[in-house]
C-alpha cells in the first residue's frame, strides 16, 4: 500500500523530493540488494483535501514551464481534461517545477501521489494515496473504492469507479499529481491508462513526473505506455534540463562573480540538485580557487560525504538513521534508532544544521491527523540519500536497520532483518520463506516473489536457494499475476542458471511460450511433464499439464489440449496442488472450455459440469463457467444471453476474474456488441482488451482486440484507424487457433469500401478452416461474406456452394438467417431471378426483428429490398425500406453504407 502523501514546509527543500529508499533490487547476476521496503496503512487521514506540498523559497527559473503548467490549469478549469508529463533526470527539478506551479494555484483541488520503488509489488499505491485525500463519505459510495484494493480487483474496474469519484467533485478544478511515474506499480499504470481513455469534459489536470535518462524516456519502458492509447484531452510534455547560467547563481547564498559563476555552471551544467550540493559542501574560497577541485557532479556522493563531514556528531547520527529508514518519520523515531536519546540529545540543534546543508526537508504537520503528532522529516532528494546510505560504515549501517526492526511496520520490517544480515541466515530464510507462503495464499504474488528472492539469497544451501528462485519466478509468470510478462522476464536468466528440474523446465517452457514460441513451448511442457512425473512432484505435474494445455492450444491442437486440461483439472480436484488450486482450476477450465469449443462443438460443451450446473444468480457463478456457457451461447446464435454471461464476469468487485479471464470475458463481449449493433461498445471494449493486454504473454488476444476495433473502424469509414488497427493485428505473433482474426478484419474493411474483389482475396485463406463441421463464432463472420464476395465477383457456381453452407448454418445458429436471406436474393438476382429474391428478402423482412438479429444484417437486407422493389417498379415500398436502412445505419455509425444507400 501507499506511504501517506508529505508536504513540505516552504524553504526547506532544494530540488525533487522523495519519498521512500529504494528497496530490493534484483541485479544482472541474480543477486538482491538489501534496501528497506515498506507498506503503510490506509487507516490513517493523509494530507487535507485541497492541499498540495508547497515550493520552497530556494526554486529560481523555469518561467515558460511555469507558465504552460498555468495555462493547463486554466484550461482544465473550463472544462478540458489535461495531461502534463514532466521528463528528466535524476534531480533536475521535476518535483520542484510542479510544487512551485501548483503553489500559485488558487480555488483547485490537489491530489498528490508519490511512488518508490520499494512499493512496486504493491497494486494500486497511486489510488490509494488519492483516496487517502478524499472525503471518506464520496469514498463508501463506490463499490470497490471502499474495499480493499488487493491483487484480485481488476484495474478497470477501479478505473470506472475513480472516474465516478472525480465526477463528484467536480465544484472545484481537480489536479491528480503522479510523483515519479516510472516507479508507479502495474495496476496504478493501468488506472492512469484508463483516465486517460475515460475523461472528457472533467475539469482534470493530470500532471506526471519522470525520471528518464539524459538521452530520454525509453520508448519501451513501462511508465510510458499508460499514456499511449486514446486520450480525449490535451498533452503536454516537458523535458527538463540543467539551469541556464545567469539562473544558476541565483541558487547561491551570496552573489557570486562571473568567474565563479561560469566555473560552478560549467561544472554541473546547471543541474539543479548538483548545484545545490556543491554550494552546501564547499566553502567560497574553494569555489573561488581555482586550483581546488570541485566534486564530481555525476557522483554526488563526495559532495555528500564532504557535507556530512562537517556535521556535528548527532547531527550525521540522525540523518543516517533516516537514510536506513528510507521514509519520512519523526525526529523521535530516528533518534531511538541511533541511540541518540542514550545521550544529551537536543532535536533542534540536531536538525538545524542539516535543515541548513539541503540534506533535510521537514514536513507540514498532517491537519487531520491527531493532535500534537510528530512531525515527520526526511532525506531531501533520493540521490542524497543513496549517497548517505553508502557512505555509512557497512557494520554501523547493518545496526542501525537491526534497530529499526523494533520500530517500524511489520511489511517494513522484514527488509530491515534482511538487511542487517552480513552471513548466509537460514533460519531468517525459512521466516522470509512462510511470510512469502501468506502473501501468495492472499494473492500478492509480486509481494511473495520478492521475500522469496530475499530468503534464496540468504539459504545455506544451495537446493534451498534454487527451490525459492524458481517458486519466486512461478509466482511473476502465475496466471493471475497481472504484471506477467514485465514481472517475470528479470528472472530468466537465474532461473537457466538452475540446475535442471521440472520445475525450471516448466518455467523454461512458459518463457518461450512468451516469445511467442508455441511449438518450442510445447517440447519444453512435455519435457516438464516427463520431469515432474519422474520426481513425483505432484504440484508441477499439474502446472506442466495447465501449461502444455495452453501451448498445445494455440498450437492448434485443441483435442490434445482438451486431454491435458481434463488431466489437470483431475489433479486439482484430487488436492495434489497447492492452496491456489482454486485459481489454477479457474485458469484450466477457460482454457478447456476454448477446446472443447473448438473440438467438440457448442452443444457438447454446455453438458460439462463446470458450466451445466452453473447458478441462476450470474454473480455467484465461476467466472469460468460464465466464459464457457457465454462462448458456446456465442457460437450458437444466443447473443444477448451470451453478452450477459460474459458482461458478468467483467463486474466491480469479481474476486475470480482473472487476467485470462477478463481477457477473454472482454473478447466475447465485443464480439457480442458488434453483432447486436453496440459498435461503439464493441470499440471500446477492444480498447479495453489492449489497455489490460499487456498482461501474461496472452498475444492471441492483441491480435483479436486490434481485429474488432479494425472491424468497427471500417464499418464506419474511420480509414486510417481501421488500417492502424488491421496493421497491428497483423503484426502479431501468428496463432493457429486464432489465424483467421485478421484476415476477417481485413474482409469487413473492404466491406465498407464495397471493394468485393479485396474481400475475396481477404477471405481465402480462411476458407479450408471455416469448412470445419463445428459451429464457432468466427465462422458466423467468414460465411456471410465469402458468399457476398463470391456473388459480387460473378463466380455464382461458388457463391451457390457458399450459399448451401450458410444456409446450414442458418438452420442451427438462428440470428444468421438474416444474412442468409440476404445471400439468397443477392444470388437469386445474379441470376436475374427477381421475384425469387423478393421471396427470399420477405421471409425475413416480414416477421419482426428479433432480440438476437443483428441489426447490421438487416440494414443490408433492406436496402437490397429498396433496389429490389426499385427494379420492380414498386417505388413506394422502396422508399419504406430505404428509410429503415439509412435509421440502422446511422444508428451503427455506418457511414460508408449510409452513403451507398440511396
Amino acid at each position: 500500500m501507499p506511504n501517506q502523501a508529505i508536504m513540505y514546509e516552504p524553504g526547506h527543500y532544494v530540488g525533487e523530493t522523495s519519498r521512500e529508499f529504494p528497496g530490493p533490487v534484483l541485479t544482472s547476476g541474480g543477486r538482491l540488494m538489501y534496501m528497506p521496503a515498506k507498506r503503510s496503512s490506509r487507516a490513517s487521514p493523509g494530507a487535507a483535501e485541497g492541499t498540495a506540498p508547497e515550493s520552497g523559497q530556494s526554486f529560481v527559473g523555469r518561467d515558460a514551464e511555469l507558465e504552460l503548467l498555468a495555462g493547463c490549469a486554466v484550461a482544465t478549469a473550463s472544462g478540458a481534461p489535461q495531461l502534463v508529463v514532466v521528463e528528466g533526470e535524476a534531480g533536475i527539478g521535476k518535483t520542484s517545477l510542479v510544487r512551485q506551479a501548483l503553489a500559485a494555484l488558487t480555488g483547485h483541488r490537489v491530489w498528490w501521489a508519490g511512488c518508490d520503488p520499494s512499493e512496486q509489488d504493491w497494486p494500486y499505491g497511486v489510488v490509494e494515496q488519492w483516496l487517502r485525500q478524499v472525503d471518506p463519505e464520496l469514498v463508501k459510495k463506490s463499490v470497490v473504492l471502499r474495499g480493499r484494493l488487493g491483487p484480485s480487483v481488476a484495474p478497470v474496474a477501479v478505473g470506472v469507479e475513480l472516474v465516478e469519484l472525480l465526477g463528484s467533485v467536480q465544484d472545484l478544478p481537480l489536479v491528480l499529481v503522479v510523483d515519479d511515474v516510472q516507479w508507479a506499480d502495474d495496476a496504478s499504470l493501468q488506472v492512469l491508462g484508463s483516465l486517460l481513455r475515460w475523461l472528457w469534459q472533467e475539469r482534470v489536470l493530470l500532471v506526471a513526473t519522470c525520471r528518464t535518462d539524459p538521452a530520454g524516456a525509453e520508448p519501451g519502458d513501462p511508465s510510458q505506455r499508460w499514456r499511449q492509447g486514446t486520450w480525449a484531452g490535451q498533452t503536454q510534455v516537458l523535458r527538463l534540463s540543467g539551469l541556464p547560467e545567469a539562473q544558476a547563481g541565483l541558487m547561491a547564498d551570496e552573489p557570486l562573480s562571473a568567474a565563479v559563476l561560469r566555473r560552478l555552471w560549467e561544472h554541473t551544467r546547471g543541474h539543479p540538485l548538483y548545484l545545490r550540493s556543491i554550494l552546501a559542501s564547499t566553502t567560497p574560497g574553494d569555489l573561488a580557487d581555482v586550483g581546488a577541485a570541485l566534486p564530481v557532479p555525476t557522483s554526488l556522493a563526495s559532495a555528500v560525504r564532504r557535507s556530512l563531514e562537517r556535521l556535528p556528531a548527532d547531527s550525521r547520527a540522525l540523518v543516517e538513521a533516516l537514510a536506513v529508514l528510507g521514509i519520512p518519520s519523526p525526529v523521535d523515531t530516528a533518534a531511538r534508532i541511533a541511540k541518540l536519546h542514550e545521550q544529551d540529545f537536543e532535536p533542534d540543534r540536531a536538525l538545524s544544521p542539516l535543515l541548513e546543508a539541503g540534506l533535510l526537508v521537514r514536513a507540514r504537520p498532517d491537519p487531520a491527523g491527531p493532535p500534537g503528532a510528530a512531525v515527520p522529516v526526511g532525506i531531501a532528494h533520493p540521490l542524497q540519500r543513496d549517497a548517505i546510505y553508502q557512505a555509512i560504515r557497512p557494520e554501523r549501517r547493518r545496526a542501525l536497520h537491526a534497530a529499526a526492526v523494533g520500530v517500524v511496520e511489520t511489511d517494513a520490517a522484514w527488509a530491515h532483518r534482511v538487511a542487517s544480515t552480513s552471513h548466509l541466515d537460514g533460519p531468517l530464510a525459512e521466516s522470509l520463506d512462510a511470510e512469502a507462503d501468506r502473501n501468495a495464499r492472499l494473492g500478492y504474488l509480486d509481494r511473495a516473489a520478492t521475500l522469496l528472492l530475499w530468503a534464496a539469497d540468504l539459504s545455506d544451501r544451495r537446493e534451498l536457494h534454487e527451490r525459492r528462485l524458481l517458486t519466486a519466478a512461478e509466482h511473476t509468470i502465475n496466471l493471475i499475476n497481472p504484471r506477467g510478462l514485465r514481472a517475470a522476464h528479470p528472472l530468466r536468466g537465474p532461473v537457466e542458471q538452475c540446475a535442471p528440474c521440472a520445475k525450471r523446465t516448466l518455467l523454461l517452457s512458459c518463457y518461450v511460450y512468451m516469445d511467442g514460441d508455441y511449438q518450442g513451448a510445447v517440447r519444453l511442457g512435455e519435457q516438464a511433464l516427463a520431469e515432474a512425473e519422474a520426481e513425483g512432484d505432484l504440484a508441477t505435474l499439474a502446472q506442466a499439464r495447465l501449461r502444455l494445455g495452453l501451448a498445445v492450444f494455440q498450437s492448434g491442437d485443441a483435442p490434445h489440449s482438451a486431454l491435458l486440461l481434463r488431466q489437470a483439472l483431475q489433479d486439482e480436484s484430487a488436492g495434489t496442488v497447492n492452496d491456489t488450486r482454486t485459481y489454477d482450476t479457474i485458469a484450466t477450465q477457460l482454457i478447456l472450455g476454448n477446446t472443447l469449443l473448438f473440438s467438440q462443438g457448442p452443444t457438447a460443451t454446455l453438458r460439462e459440469p463446470w458450466i451445466a450446473a452453473l447458478p441462476a444468480d450470474r454473480a455467484l457463478a465461476r467466472s469460468s463457467g460464465l466464459i464457457g456457457r457465454g462462448t458456446c451461447l456465442l457460437a450458437m446464435g444466443d447473443l444477448q444471453a451470451a453478452r450477459r454471461d460474459v458482461a458478468a464476469v467483467l463486474e466491480p468487485g469479481r474476486s475470480d476474474a482473472l487476467p485470462l479471464a477478463r481477457l477473454m470475458a472482454l473478447i466475447h463481449l465485443s464480439a457480442c456488441h458488434y453483432l447486436l449493433g453496440d459498435w461503439e461498445l464493441a470499440a471500446a471494449a477492444s480498447e479495453q482488451i489492449l489497455a489490460e493486454g499487456d498482461i501474461g504473454g496472452f498475444r492471441f488476444h492483441f491480435i483479436t482486440a486490434h481485429a474488432y476495433a479494425a472491424i468497427v473502424a471500417g464499418g464506419q469509414g474511420r480509414w486510417r484507424s481501421a488500417q492502424e488497427h488491421l496493421d497491428a493485428s497483423q503484426s502479431q505473433v501468428p496463432v493457429p487457433t486464432f489465424s483467421d482474426q485478421s484476415g476477417l478484419a481485413a474482409a469487413a474493411i473492404a466491406q465498407g469500401r464495397a471493394d468485393h474483389a479485396a474481400m475475396l482475396s481477404a477471405l481465402r485463406p480462411l476458407y479450408r478452416d471455416a469448412l470445419g463441421d463445428l459451429v464457432t463464432w468466427p465462422t458466423h463472420q467468414f460465411w456471410p461474406m465469402w458468399t457476398e464476395a463470391l456473388t459480387a465477383t460473378g463466380q455464382l457456381d461458388q457463391a451457390r456452394d457458399a450459399l448451401a453452407h450458410l444456409c446450414g448454418l442458418a438452420r442451427r445458429t438462428p440470428f444468421l438467417r438474416t444474412a442468409a436471406a440476404f445471400a439468397t436474393g443477392q444470388l437469386a438476382e445474379a441470376h436475374g431471378d427477381l421475384h425469387a429474391a423478393a421471396d427470399a428478402y420477405h421471409r425475413v423482412l416480414d416477421t419482426p426483428l428479433r432480440p438476437d438479429d443483428p441489426p447490421f444484417h438487416r440494414a443490408r437486407l433492406e436496402e437490397a429490398a429498396c433496389h429490389l422493389h426499385h427494379l420492380l417498379g414498386d417505388h413506394q415500398t422502396a422508399a419504406v425500406f430505404l428509410d429503415r436502412a439509412r435509421a440502422r445505419y446511422t444508428a451503427l455509425g455506418a457511414q460508408p453504407f449510409l452513403e451507398r444507400a440511396v
